[in-house]
């Protein structure tokens, strides 16, 4: 079966929403990249303080285990925000290849459709060429049988 135009452009515009779902994933995943650097930077400046202040008391000390244990969860947040977006960008790359395996194998279909109609358009136009010529002998053969016709008809009313 041979690809048409609409089909084609389906399948463009299947894998343009496949490659743009791709790109914001990749995109949201830079963005959670620089949240958890943000983050680090938080803390570590935050950390930098807490050394800067020097005298640690008991409230400075439920102070940071306080930051500490945010901080924890943020990262435990990000990485598992990331864990998504890794799963997802794999899902999107597993998806993208199926998707263009498909369109290739379709490619490979409609080739091969196409050259087997060359062949058969290949067999009519030798087939068409051998017709004709037998048509030419049978045009030719007729005429001479006419003319012998004619002729015998025209020897048979002088001999009545």
């Amino acid at each position: 079966r041979g690809t048409s135009p609409a089909s084609s452009g389906r399948m463009e515009t299947r894998l343009r929403e496949l490659d743009d779902a791709l790109d914001s994933e990749r995109e949201a995943r830079v963005r959670a990249e620089k949240l958890l650097a943000d983050i680090q930077f938080r803390y570590d400046a935050l950390s930098d303080q807490l050394e800067e202040q020097g005298g640690v008391t008991v409230h400075h000390v439920e102070i940071s285990k306080k930051k500490d244990i945010e901080v924890n969860k943020l990262r435990k947040d990000i990485d598992m925000v990331n864990s998504q977006f890794e799963q997802t960008e794999q899902s999107m790359r597993k998806r993208h290849q199926e998707a263009v395996n498909d369109l290739n194998d379709q490619l490979a279909q409609s080739n091969k459709t196409k050259n087997r109609i060359e062949k058969e358009k290949q067999t009519l136009v030798v087939e068409l060429d051998a017709i004709s010529g037998n048509m030419d002998s049978l045009s030719k053969a007729k005429a001479s049988a006419e003319s012998r016709l004619a002729a015998s008809e025209q020897a048979n009313i002088r001999f009545r």
